[in-house]
């Protein structure tokens, strides 16, 4: 596991940022499809595209100042500035996510120690 976390940090978002969304599109695709995701890990900011069931337009997001801290029996994801295309979904995400604590589940986030 060691070797793959060295791997996926040499060489940068190349090989997590496709698999990344590839897995999004996997567990989540029932709701849309991830079009674009950008990881900038020097900088931690994620940036993205989606275009969600039922909407003619893709809906762009970027997630800035982001930390994540794992363990054994998990990890969270904080998110320092969120900012979504769709006025009511910004809003939302400001009042859930910015600068609150997600937790994320095992399994997943010894592959985000991978990317983030």
């Amino acid at each position: 596991m060691k070797i793959l976390h060295n791997l996926a940090h040499v060489l940068g978002g190349l090989v997590g940022t496709p698999a990344v969304r590839l897995l999004l599109n996997q567990r989540w695709g029932r709701f849309g499809t991830m079009t674009q995701l950008r990881i900038d890990r020097e900088n931690k900011v994620i940036e993205g595209e989606v275009l969600l069931q039922g909407e003619t337009a893709p809906i762009r997001f970027r997630l800035g100042q982001y930390d994540f801290q794992s363990g054994a029996a998990g990890g969270i994801f904080r998110a320092g500035q969120v900012e979504i295309s769709r006025a009511w979904m910004n809003q939302l995400a400001l009042e859930l996510l910015q600068n609150k604590p997600v937790p994320v589940p095992a399994g997943i986030a010894k592959w985000l120690n991978m990317v983030l």
